[in-house]
């Protein structure tokens, strides 16, 4: 299950996603109201006993009124004991004592802390005026009563140091035992945000820079004993995402709040990107279904980015014939890119998983055929 806070204090200059700036008592109540109806009304209709909670935004952290409603709910909702994991998205400025005692109080085991870049410089650059590498260490200190602690860091933003920005980060792997999992994301320039309206007044990274930052970063992670299971995402301690895995193996999730999304099956259901509209209920959700084409189109796209790739059964039954499949697995053997040692799963190598986006167009095209 997802909830989506849309509060922001601020709007980062990369972002493009749906975020709300009025922060007010009476739209957050309203808000609530809202989300508590379609938590209920999917809890119902399901019998939902979801086995990961992610709350994420926004930036829930900025209201923590409105969090502390959200999990209360949840409490009194589900036996949140039972659940394999219940992670809450965090900007490092929000953190402090009441905070996390919140936190633990509710059953929360996973906090991702989107920090971006831990270069001081860039920060402004981003539109992040008030976090600084003390507020980060001051979060990460707090946290350390949260059973693992997550962060997110940006490949490509202006201006960075590289030589500032690893250093920090050892500094704070080596420092936090919890801190066992790192995702680190290619910037994308997307048409709503700041950066696309204002390209020209920065100085981004060329494609060799960034590349330079990836091996580097890549490097760093693999010394202080993280494993990249996933193209963006690196784990210590078996410290997965298991929410993600849940996205990346293509099961059934519910989305709850403005802009989020479920799948249901082949069912797709979008909540529009308005927060009045999803307050009144009016007209406020996309419904449809996906073909069996479209279907495999995503459990392609989804179960190749990670080291474990797809069930076998699953592909076979998705492909509808065995001549479908082989024709699938003949593309992906001929060229090397399969894991040839994982049993009963259908998985890329490391050679694949750098190609996948090449990879996945060559086998969308053989689909077409089928």
């Amino acid at each position: 299950m997802y909830i989506h806070i849309p509060f922001c204090c601020s709007k980062c200059h990369y972002c493009a996603f749906y975020s709300q700036l009025n922060i007010s008592d009476n739209l957050q109540n309203k808000y609530f109201a809202a989300l508590k109806k379609e938590l209920i009304f999917y809890t119902n209709k399901y019998l939902i006993l979801p086995k990961t909670i992610y709350i994420g935004g926004g930036n829930p952290g900025c209201v923590p009124y409105l969090l502390n409603k959200i999990l209360l709910l949840l409490n009194d909702t589900f036996d949140l004991q039972k659940t394999i994991e219940f992670t809450v998205e965090c900007n490092p400025v929000n953190i402090n004592e009441k905070f996390v005692s919140c936190l633990k109080n509710n059953f929360v085991s996973r906090v991702s802390l989107g920090i971006q870049t831990f270069d001081e410089k860039t920060l402004l650059k981003i539109n992040r005026l008030k976090q600084n590498n003390e507020i980060v260490k001051n979060a990460l200190n707090l946290l350390h009563e949260i059973d693992t602690v997550s962060i997110d860091l940006i490949n490509g933003l202006p201006e960075t140091d590289l030589d500032n920005e690893l250093e920090f980060l050892d500094t704070c792997l080596k420092s936090y035992s919890n801190l066992n999992h790192v995702s680190f994301y290619d910037l994308t320039i997307d048409e709503n945000s700041y950066f696309y309206l204002h390209k020209n007044d920065f100085l981004f990274p060329e494609d060799d820079e960034k590349y330079i930052f990836e091996q580097r970063i890549n490097t760093l992670l693999t010394d202080n004993n993280f494993v990249k299971y996933e193209i963006s995402n690196w784990m210590r301690n078996s410290q997965m995402s298991y929410h993600n895995l849940a996205y990346w193996n293509y099961e059934n999730y519910i989305g709850i709040g403005v802009s989020s999304h479920s799948k249901i099956g082949k069912l797709r259901i979008e909540n529009k990107p308005d927060i009045t509209s999803y307050i009144n209920e009016i007209d406020n959700a996309n419904y449809y279904y996906l073909t069996d084409k479209e279907s495999l189109e995503e459990i392609l796209l989804m179960g190749f980015r990670t080291i474990y790739g797809i069930a076998t059964k699953t592909l076979q039954s998705k492909c509808a014939t065995d001549e479908n499949y082989n024709r699938l697995i003949s593309y992906l053997t001929d060229r090397k890119f399969l894991n040839t040692q994982i049993k009963d799963r259908i998985a890329l190598n490391d050679r694949g998983r750098l190609i996948l986006d090449s990879i996945l167009i060559d086998l969308f095209n053989i689909l077409d055929s089928f």
